[in-house]
């Protein structure tokens, strides 16, 4: 939820915020307004999700 208020600062509608080279949530998070628990745990959850096996 705290990733919404920066999202507009992505160039992508499908930013996904791990990749992308214009990303606001990875700017906020630079800037020191996000914590970077939250985006490491995000990031955890991220590569979890997408290196799960489709059946």
């Amino acid at each position: 939820p705290e990733f919404a208020a920066f999202e507009e600062g992505c160039k992508f509608l499908g930013c996904v915020h791990v990749g992308e080279k214009v990303c606001g949530v990875k700017e906020a998070l630079s800037q020191g307004k996000l914590a970077r628990s939250r985006y490491d745990n995000y990031l955890l959850m991220y590569q979890e999700l997408k290196n799960k096996r489709r059946y």
